[in-house]
């Protein structure tokens, strides 16, 4: 498994689970409005309802972006889409934490 371009990588704690849910509720809730059939300009108007009402910020946690391609090894994964991992950065560094399951793509295809 590796990661893909820019995922994050955050401390496992209540307060960034909680900023990991917000950011798939806002992914469901914009997925929502693109399948909504209206027209462009009510779905943005809508897009960006949702970007303020569900905006993520990790920035007060210690999380860390990753770039694509890192090996990751993942622990668990809980049914909302949240993945606790293991990244082997290329220095060697070994970092835990969480990020969504999105963030990760499988090697075995072709295989």
């Amino acid at each position: 498994m590796t990661i893909l371009a820019g995922a994050v990588v955050c401390p496992d704690s209540s307060d960034t689970r909680s900023e990991f849910h917000k950011g798939i509720q806002g992914a469901k809730a914009a997925d929502k409005i693109s399948k909504s059939g209206n027209s462009q300009d009510q779905n943005l108007q809508a897009l960006l309802e949702v970007n303020k009402t569900y905006k993520t910020d990790f920035s007060p946690y210690g999380c860390t972006e990753i770039e694509s391609g890192v090996p990751v090894y993942i622990e668990n994964e809980d049914a909302t889409g949240i993945a606790s991992i293991t990244a082997k950065l290329p220095d060697e560094t070994l970092l835990h934490g969480i990020t969504y399951a999105s963030e990760i793509q499988s090697n075995l295809s072709g295989q």
